[in-house]
């Protein structure tokens, strides 16, 4: 099961986590808060009072709640762009000095079922290289 070790509060009704395991970054919630327990979090005195719970998900006093696994899943489907494959990062070659310093590290913790693979583009998204790196 995945816990929250960490969150941080954003502008905006965005939230950092950070998981055990060293997956972090940062989600928006405000397409979530609708509902009878969502919509009072629109207030940001109330979106303040956010805390973890006994399951290592977030969770506020109007009965909402946001569950670890859900967090994970956002964070890790922003690794990889649209209709790619969960382990696969897509970068423009001209950024691929930078990503790579931190691509392993941020993208795959916790995705230990799969290598790494990581595509290199032009900016008209034509591929001119592609890595896979063992997990």
């Amino acid at each position: 099961m995945w816990r929250i070790e960490q969150f941080e509060l954003r502008g905006e009704y965005r939230i950092w986590v950070r998981f055990a395991d060293g997956l972090s970054g940062e989600v928006d919630l405000l397409p979530d808060l609708w509902g009878e327990t969502g919509e009072p979090l629109l207030d940001r005195a109330v979106f303040a009072q956010a805390g973890l719970d006994e399951c290592g998900g977030l969770a506020w006093p109007t009965g909402f709640d946001v569950a670890p696994e859900a967090l994970r899943e956002e964070l890790r489907a922003k690794c990889a762009p649209a209709g790619v494959a969960d382990a696969v990062v897509v970068v423009r070659a001209g950024d691929l000095q930078r990503v790579l310093r931190d691509t392993r590290r941020a993208c795959t913790a916790g995705w230990d079922e799969a290598p790494l693979r990581l595509v290199v583009v032009q900016d008209d998204e034509t591929p001119v290289a592609s890595l896979t790196a063992p997990n």
